[in-house]
């Protein structure tokens, strides 16, 4: 037996509406539509006086929407009335629920690499720094020159100052003579594993780069 298509409660039409299980109030006034109310919620506040406190949803017990006799309607808070709902949909429709998730993350994933997505990604990306990053100022510990920084634990001021800084860490100084004309010189070595300076000048390095391929030859 199919349900009526309307019914009147106190005074009130309610037609059945949307996906065809809920009673609507119907009303010819623009404030009446916009605050239509169901039917089962209509019984609930007529027989409790009182209306449905705000972040409550009124519940059929036996989740028949059809039944909406005081003894079957219960209240309950909205996030677990939801949670109900959602649960025993998914429970009736797992291969449904499945490809209709499927299709959600295929479709978000081109929408990410779309132009609209990396636009809408740069946009928030610049929107968070300037409402979420403050910025920092400090004084470079290599030059010493004042800087800003949207980082509290920034050292330098560029990262320029930043490799100096870092070989200036590892390298050390060392005296060496001159292989080619056995004068005594001071060079630095960045570390320790590069192999000392064998002459004293570019002039003596090439004289010697000479005399290895001549021997070489012979």
């Amino acid at each position: 037996m199919e349900p009526p298509k309307s019914i009147v409660f106190n005074g009130i039409e309610y037609k059945l509406m949307g996906a065809g299980k809920y009673y609507l109030s119907q009303s010819r006034s623009n404030e009446g539509r916009r605050n239509a109310k169901g039917l089962h919620v209509a019984i609930w506040e007529h027989h409790n006086g009182k209306p449905v406190p705000k972040g409550y949803h009124v519940h059929h017990e036996d989740e028949d929407t059809f039944n909406n006799d005081i003894s079957n309607l219960e209240l309950v808070k909205k996030g677990a009335h939801l949670g109900v709902h959602s649960k025993k949909w998914h429970a009736d429709n797992k291969e449904k629920s499945k490809e209709m998730m499927s299709n959600i993350r295929e479709r978000a994933a081109e929408w990410h690499k779309s132009d609209a997505g990396k636009k809408w990604h740069s946009e928030q990306s610049k929107n968070s720094w300037a409402t979420t990053r403050k910025i920092h100022k400090g004084v470079c510990g290599f030059c010493g020159v004042e800087f800003e920084s949207k980082f509290s634990d920034v050292k330098y001021c560029s990262q320029k100052c930043r490799t100096k800084a870092n070989i200036e860490k590892v390298k050390y100084d060392y005296d060496g003579i001159c292989t080619i004309c056995g004068n005594e010189f001071t060079a630095t070595r960045l570390s320790k594993t590069r192999p000392k300076r064998e002459t004293c000048s570019r002039t003596c390095q090439n004289r010697l780069v000479h005399r290895n391929r001549k021997d070489r030859k012979q």
